[in-house]
């Protein structure tokens, strides 16, 4: 507890949560008489949106990361602590695969601000995207059993995890349709490279 006088003000804490104080006003009458005035103070709270959720990339290609409170009025967007952009929404693009440490610094009007991270995976490929080689992939997310119907006869198909590890492969007999038990792979996002028979590779991502 503690007393002020008419005209000062009292500091408390630096807050990082939303906080609830209440007030006595001793001019209004002896302790006995004495009503509380419950304040409410909200701190400032944003999150990251990112578009897409995690990236793969054969040459290079842009993403985008938006700020998700309405109550921001600036913006300071860094990876691995460079800063890049100063708007609510930011796009940059990725030529390297990695895992890229993100954060939004943002401040609403009263100057509080918010801290949020991203831990945003980054994974390069070969080839071209599946669907341009007429390649068909379901289902997606898949949790058993992946199918692959081609226009050309597949090879050899390959599971990679986004460390770039081969989790799983199948050495087919140059068929166009093909069923491939997944269900052994943990859950997570994995990309799939397919060897087709004029050995072109193509690429697509799944999630499990």
């Amino acid at each position: 507890t503690n007393k002020i006088g008419s005209g000062e003000f009292l500091l408390t804490a630096a807050l990082n949560r939303d906080t609830i104080f209440y007030v006595q006003n001793l001019d209004l009458g002896y302790p006995k008489d004495l009503k509380s005035i419950k304040i409410i103070i909200k701190t400032h709270k944003d999150s990251i949106k990112a578009t897409p959720s995690d990236l793969t990339i054969v040459k290079k290609k842009t993403a985008l990361f938006e700020s998700q409170s309405n109550q921001s009025v600036a913006w300071e967007w860094s990876i691995n602590n460079e800063k890049f952009a100063t708007t609510k929404a930011a796009e940059r693009e990725f030529a390297k695969e990695g895992t890229y440490n993100l954060e939004l610094k943002s401040k609403d009007k009263y100057g509080c601000i918010s801290t949020s991270k991203l831990n945003y995976t980054v994974v390069k490929v070969l080839g071209i995207a599946a669907k341009e080689a007429g390649i068909g992939i379901y289902p997606v997310p898949v949790s058993d059993v992946l199918v692959f119907d081609s226009q050309q006869k597949i090879k050899e198909i390959s599971i990679i995890d986004i460390k770039g590890n081969v989790v799983l492969h199948s050495k087919t007999i140059n068929q166009n349709y093909n069923q491939l038990d997944v269900s052994v792979l943990a859950t997570g996002v994995y990309i799939v490279q397919i060897l087709l028979a004029d050995n072109t590779i193509a690429t697509q991502k799944i999630v499990k």
